[in-house]
């Protein structure tokens, strides 16, 4: 782990920390208790202990390139997304839609044989984020005419912009 920055100074090290707990899915760690305290790396400070700044946003990921879908679930887990679940094909993200109930699903636009736009209207009452390799500019009036709340490229993917689009304009 990266330590941020000290909440308080010690002669402690981070070899000293322990797991403390996990709090909305992020691992906070304590130095023994004569160490005092550190704040790592995404850990928001707070009196108490470690205390996210923002409620978690739960996400489905709809890619047919399981890769892809890996690479994805890992980076935006690190920064404090939680993927409720991957989907690869429009049946498997509306099954998983309705049995997790996402605050987000982020759909590819190409899903082998099928369209992600289609997908994305399939997907009632979840604000849906669209993903693609390709640039916006590629996809134009297509990205226009769809419901979804926004577009992102696969390069730019992260957490903080997929709070972006759900905070609206």
């Amino acid at each position: 782990m990266v330590i941020r920055a000290p909440m308080e100074r010690s002669p402690g090290t981070i070899g000293d920390a322990q797991k403390g707990f996990r709090l909305a899915g992020i691992a906070c760690y304590r130095l023994a208790a004569r160490s005092g305290r550190f704040q790592l790396a995404g850990m928001p400070s707070a009196r108490n202990g470690c205390q996210p700044g923002a409620v978690e946003v739960r996400c489905l990921i709809v890619d047919d390139n399981p890769q892809f879908a890996e690479a994805a679930r890992r980076l935006l887990e690190l920064q404090g997304v939680r993927v409720v679940g991957v989907a690869a094909t429009g049946d498997e993200a509306v099954a998983a839609a309705s049995r997790l109930r996402p605050d987000v699903a982020l759909v590819d636009v190409g899903l082998g044989e099928e369209n992600g736009f289609d997908v994305a209207t399939r997907l009632e009452r979840i604000p849906v984020i669209m993903i693609s390799a390709r640039s916006e500019e590629d996809l134009g009036q297509i990205i226009e005419a769809s419901p979804m709340i926004g577009f992102l490229p696969k390069s730019a993917l992260s957490g903080a912009a997929i709070r972006r689009l759900l905070s609206g304009p």
